[in-house]
């Protein structure tokens, strides 16, 4: 995703070049992003507009308007307007079991108890006990 605001491209690239593999990781996330709708975007960068950090100003919008009921609102997650081009198609059966992975840094905390490393080591192991605690 390309922000507007050249000092949240530059946060999310500075992110993204850190040596510290979970920095790095949020980073990429931040720079790879394809489901953004032009108007999601614009609601992320004018939410915070004081901060030059993109954690500060995508974690503020997300505890604000996307955690939803949680807050007390309607979370923009599923508002078509905001978020159309990450909402499944209409051609998805309704049997169809899908997961639908969001904000996956917050569960790589090392306060957490998961971390990146762990996590390719359970991987390369077939550590379903690690693996599973990431997906509950």
């Amino acid at each position: 995703m390309q922000f507007n605001r050249s000092e949240l491209n530059a946060s999310a690239v500075s992110l993204a070049g850190a040596s510290d593999v979970d920095e790095s990781c949020v980073g990429r996330n931040y720079l790879i992003e394809e489901n953004v709708s032009d108007q999601r975007r614009d609601d992320v960068e004018t939410y915070e507009p004081l901060s030059e950090d993109v954690r500060m100003v995508v974690n503020s919008y997300f505890v604000d308007s996307v955690q939803g009921l949680a807050r007390g609102h309607n979370s923009s997650t599923f508002d078509e307007a905001t978020n159309d081009l990450a909402l499944l198609s209409a051609t998805v059966e309704p049997v169809q079991k899908i997961i639908r992975l969001e904000r996956i840094d917050r569960h790589l905390e090392p306060q957490g108890g998961l971390d990146f490393d762990s996590l390719v080591e359970a991987l390369r192991t077939g550590d379903h006990h690690r693996l599973s605690a990431l997906t509950d």
